[in-house]
């Protein structure tokens, strides 16, 4: 009623009937209780007391509801923030990539017309031997280039304002597109990758957006074996068929794992079991979305601390 009221009109009959309980709303909700004690000499309290409390209530709610509005304020300033700071880093690493690629391509250019001189002019003036070792350093030279290129081809795709269409595609593609990133970082941190993929499964998806929760789920997993010396650190990714009509992705680690509690929670905005300086607290929640998008669920799994985690995603299939 958010009225003050005396303690026995709630029935608390152990306690003075002196005491009496002012109540605190914000919005619709009763947030809390402030409880009064008898007053000095066990004097009485007045009505004149009662509405100096009423109007107290009505100004520390009104107080709640500013500081919850404010704080969602700044929660969403926050994640325009982040839009803003992803959507010009999208535009940099487009930018980037393109610069790069083109010097690539020269130089793999260049490549080729070395190994053709190589052959028709000087197959006769160089020993064998040594033209073959020269040739296949230059094989290998161009294999890493192209390489490098296609990983900057992914960058620049996934870098594109996609319109998140979803077409019938085989997640294979994902798989590809995703590794084909992530792959030199598993490499550089030294880290044991497995995996094991089912082919020719096919989803009515968004290639880019599948692709995307693979990565937050493997960076998960990277960051959660950053502490594990190298190759003893692992991460696992299955995809597989689970019943005729849906399939799962799960990306396994032996990482720091997961508090029970915090297992519901991991997959909501701004929640993130890192340091505050190293997690938004947002992957995990764009992950939902998207898995929500794709008419899918996810969840994690782990049996604490220090145990790893496990994350599942379940996608429908198309014929």
């Amino acid at each position: 009623q958010r009225e003050t009221l005396f303690v026995d009109e709630i029935n608390l009959p152990k306690l003075s009937t002196e005491i009496i309980a002012i109540p605190f709303f914000v919005t619709d909700r009763l947030e809390s209780f402030l409880i009064l004690g008898p007053k000095p000499k066990n004097a009485r309290y007045l009505d004149t007391d009662l509405t100096t409390f009423d109007i107290l209530s009505s100004q520390i709610s009104l107080a709640l509801e500013n500081c919850i509005y404010w704080q969602q304020e700044k929660e969403r300033l926050a994640r325009e923030e982040q839009i803003r700071r992803l959507q010009a880093m999208d535009h940099f690493s487009s930018s980037m990539a393109h610069e790069i690629d083109n010097p690539i391509m020269a130089i793999t250019g260049q490549l080729h017309l070395i190994e053709l001189i190589l052959k028709e002019r000087f197959k006769d003036k160089i020993p064998q031997k040594d033209l073959e070792e020269l040739l296949n350093h230059s094989q290998k030279t161009v294999q890493n280039l192209q390489r490098i290129s296609k990983l900057i081809k992914a960058v620049r795709e996934f870098s594109k304002q996609d319109k998140g269409e979803l077409t019938i595609i085989n997640l294979d593609e994902a798989v590809e597109f995703a590794l084909t990133i992530l792959e030199p970082q598993l490499k550089y941190k030294q880290i044991n990758f497995k995996k094991d993929i089912e082919k020719n499964l096919k989803v009515k998806g968004n290639k880019i957006y599948l692709a995307e929760v693979l990565m937050n789920l493997i960076n998960n997993s990277i960051d959660a074996v950053s502490s594990i010396s190298p190759w003893q650190a692992t991460i696992e990714l299955k995809i597989y068929r689970n019943t005729k009509k849906t399939c799962i992705i799960e990306v396994a680690d032996n990482g720091c794992g997961i508090e029970k509690e915090l297992l519901e929670d991991i997959f909501l905005d701004f929640v993130t079991t890192k340091a505050s300086t190293s997690g938004t607290g947002m992957g995990l929640a764009r992950v939902r979305k998207i898995v929500q998008l794709h008419q899918g669920k996810v969840w994690a799994e782990s049996k604490g601390q220090n145990q790893g985690a496990r994350f599942f995603v379940e996608l429908p299939l198309v014929d």
